[in-house]
């Protein structure tokens, strides 16, 4: 609660650590970072709704219909996708 009232009136916050507070809310887009194959179909169960893969494993040859970035390489794109929502959401 004390980190929602301080986030009152921001457009967009980016959290990490939170996963069991946030993974089934809808209302929280989700870029999630993971190391392995099974990392990322486990996420796919867990967390609603994400909008990208990013991390150590590459998921783009899992089928999973999520896109994966690498964050260092494709920073850019990480962020085009995140102005589109806000923008879309505003």
């Amino acid at each position: 609660d004390e980190i929602l009232r301080r986030c009152e009136g921001v457009d967009l916050i980016f959290l990490e650590g939170f996963k069991k507070i946030v993974s089934k809310n809808e209302d929280v887009p989700k870029i999630v970072a993971v190391k392995s194959a099974e990392e990322a179909r486990e996420a796919v169960k867990n967390f609603k709704p994400i909008l990208a893969f990013t991390g150590l494993y590459s998921t783009e040859n899992l089928n999973l219909e999520i896109p994966y970035f690498d964050a260092v390489k494709a920073s850019e794109r990480i962020v085009n996708m995140v102005e589109k929502l806000v923008e879309e959401r505003c």
